[in-house]
C-alpha cells in the first residue's frame, strides 16, 4: 500500500537522483533568504514572544530587534568570510 501523495512531484530518493555539477566543477549551491522586518515600538505585535509586558514592552520589541541591529550584519560578515578566496 503506498500513502497519498500531493501529485506536484514523483517521489524521489536522493540515492536514486542524477549528479549535477555546477560550475567550475563545484559541487554545493547554497541560497540564503533573509527575511528583514521592522516593527512600530509599542503599538502591539503578534505573537508575543515572552510574556507580555507594560507598553513599552522592551521585552519582545527586543527579541524581534536584535536581527535587524545585530544579527543581519553578524551573518553578512560571515557571508563575506566565506567569498574572500584566491
Amino acid at each position: 500500500m503506498s500513502l497519498r501523495t500531493h501529485g506536484r512531484y514523483d517521489y524521489s530518493p536522493i540515492i536514486d537522483r542524477p549528479l549535477w555539477d555546477w560550475p567550475d566543477g563545484r559541487r554545493l549551491a547554497v541560497y540564503i533568504a533573509i527575511n528583514v522586518e521592522t516593527f512600530p515600538f509599542g503599538e502591539g505585535l503578534a505573537p508575543d514572544l515572552n510574556p507580555r509586558q507594560p507598553e513599552p514592552d522592551v521585552v519582545n520589541f527586543s527579541w524581534r530587534d536584535w536581527g535587524n541591529r545585530v544579527g543581519i550584519w553578524n551573518l553578512l560578515e560571515a557571508l563575506d568570510q566565506g567569498t574572500a578566496r584566491k
